[in-house]
Formats: structure tokens, sequence, C-alpha cells
């Protein structure tokens, strides 16, 4: 609970673990109670939706920014390990590209778009509807597609 503390001045918090012990219901060991109000209170998510050791979901993947994190899946056990492999990617924070990374750009000729026509489009979208359904990065990346 101190690293999640010390970590809730950042505003995206994504943290990874094993939840053999916690308790979701029933008697709350000590600490339990206190990490779940920290998760309510945090608005934080739980991304794992495949059961990790038999038919459980053990190992989670908690945030409070569903967008930085995608392609969340349960593979195979690492050797003889008794749990899934959860594997998932991050997005963070980037201030350009890297010296071996190239990027490819478009120039669009503003001048001679149909503004009008953007405006009327873009407000016949129901974008509470899309965002709402959508809180997984790729769910929401092919909703604007």
């Amino acid at each position: 609970m101190k690293c999640i503390n010390q970590a809730s001045c950042c505003d995206r918090i994504v943290v990874y673990s094993n939840w053999d012990n916690l308790s979701v219901t029933g008697d709350m060991v000590q600490g339990q109670e206190e990490f779940l109000n920290y998760c309510v209170s945090g608005c934080f998510i739980q991304l794992v939706e495949s059961p990790t050791r038999n038919k459980r979901t053990l190992d989670l993947i908690l945030t409070n920014e569903p967008l930085c994190v995608c392609n969340v899946s349960a593979e195979e056990p690492f050797v003889n390990c008794d749990h899934n492999q959860v594997v998932f990617s991050l997005f963070t924070h980037s201030d350009g590209p890297s010296d071996d990374q190239h990027i490819a750009s478009v120039a669009y000729d503003w001048k001679k778009a149909d503004f009008s026509k953007i405006a009327e489009c873009l407000t016949n979208v129901d974008w509470l509807s899309i965002v709402h359904n959508n809180l997984m990065p790729d769910d929401l990346w092919s909703a604007f597609l």
C-alpha cells in the first residue's frame, strides 16, 4: 500500500500482481479493505478478462487509465509455473521518436477543407456511447476506424 500511495501523485497508475491471497468477499485479511477502498476511490478497473490459474483470475492488472494498456491476454504458463502468463502492451509518454525510429507524416491542405461538412458528420456521431461502450484501447481504436 505504501508504494501505491507514493504513486498516487501520478496521473496514470498501472498495477500488475498476483492476488492469490486477495479476498473480495468474506473476512478481509489485514490491508485488503484499505487496498479495495483505494481502488474504488481511485476509479481503478481490472483489465484481465481470462482465467490465469485453473478457472480463477488471480493475476490482475489494475489501472486508473485504461487507455494506456492494451493487448491484454492470458497465455500458456512459463515452464513449470501454475499460473498463466499475462501479456500486455503499455503506452508510455514519449517526447518524440528516438534516432532509430522513422515517423511517416501526412500533410493536409486545410484551406480546401469543407468544415461545414466535417462539423455535420461529427455532430451525427454518438460520442458518449462510443466512449462509454469502448473502455479498452483496442475497442476504442476499432470504433474510430
